[in-house]
């Protein structure tokens, strides 16, 4: 899997959600992060973490075009059901788990 310059969404933020996130930056990824909570909603040190990276951010909202990203990675514990997850499955875009990283 070539990461370097691929247009990456990372979809639950947690704990694992950063660390993915912090390995795909260093890989040179252009990374989106996705969580279903809004912005109000999320933890401030994990918002502070996101907006201080070159990240594109979607709290609460999904992107609107699936189909502009390589992949999709999946935090544990987020259903593959999520409409999300079946946006971009549908536009034909690649869903991976965070351990396939």
């Amino acid at each position: 899997m070539n990461i370097k310059n691929s247009n990456i969404l990372v979809v639950g933020l947690g704990k694992s959600g950063i660390a993915a996130t912090e390995a795909l930056l260093s890989q040179g990824a252009n990374v989106s992060v996705y969580d279903k909570k809004k912005l109000n909603e999320l933890k401030p040190n994990m918002v502070n973490f996101f907006l201080n990276k070159d990240v594109k951010c979607f709290f609460g909202e999904e992107p609107k075009d699936m189909a502009i990203y390589n992949f999709v990675v999946v935090s544990p514990g987020v259903p593959l059901e999520i409409d999300i997850i079946q946006n971009a499955l549908k536009a034909g875009v690649e869903v991976i788990g965070e351990v396939e990283l």
